[in-house]
């Protein structure tokens, strides 16, 4: 494979975490969004669409493995030979694109303690609760600064591509970031 046709595919890749992290997101907004109360027998309200921890469990644990993929693309993580980090399109150079280092080894551990590593800690509790919000307004900066940086080193990037990751990010950040007392602060509880 020629190395021009590698690092398209791995643009491919980038593009794919970034969009799923952004559907997800979005996803999990309009399920928390669309809650439609009915009534039971017992005359209690309960939420039609959340009733199924099945695929709201789905979502999260979709948006939490992009969240996990794009972190260690940011913060230079490899665990494997053939990882894509940032180096792979900026070369050596160290880079911090990661702005709240504390907050986001929080989250990782919390990642992988409760969605993707089967733990005993994940059964030391009934619910878990995850603020969508805090993760995408973290991250959505730290991924438009590693843009700005294929920009200013005019790096070879698929227009196409850092265009739609461009748009993704700008919506996400109007979505979840620019009114500090929107709803979306609201936790997603899960069962695990």
């Amino acid at each position: 494979m020629s190395n021009e046709n590698s690092n398209n595919d791995n643009i491919k890749h980038l593009t794919y975490e970034i969009q799923m992290f952004y559907k997800m997101a979005k996803g999990i907004d309009l399920i928390e969004r669309s809650k439609i109360p009915i009534s039971n027998k017992d005359n209690v309200t309960k939420n039609v669409i959340l009733e199924n921890d099945t695929v709201k469990n789905a979502l999260l644990e979709s948006f939490t493995v992009h969240v996990r993929n794009i972190v260690n693309f940011l913060s230079c993580k490899k665990t494997k030979n053939d990882d894509i980090t940032y180096k792979t399109f900026l070369g050596d150079e160290e880079r911090f694109f990661i702005n709240n280092a504390p907050y986001i080894e929080i989250l990782i551990e919390k990642i992988n303690k409760e969605i993707v590593h089967l733990t005993e800690y994940r059964g030391n509790h009934e619910k878990t609760q995850w603020f969508i919000s805090p993760i995408v307004c973290e991250l959505a900066p730290d991924i438009e600064k590693f843009m700005n940086e294929i920009e200013n080193r005019k790096v070879d990037f698929d227009e196409n591509y850092k265009k739609e990751i461009e748009d993704e990010i700008d919506d996400l950040e109007k979505s979840f970031c620019e009114n500090e007392s929107n709803e979306n602060h609201s936790p997603v509880s899960t069962t695990t």
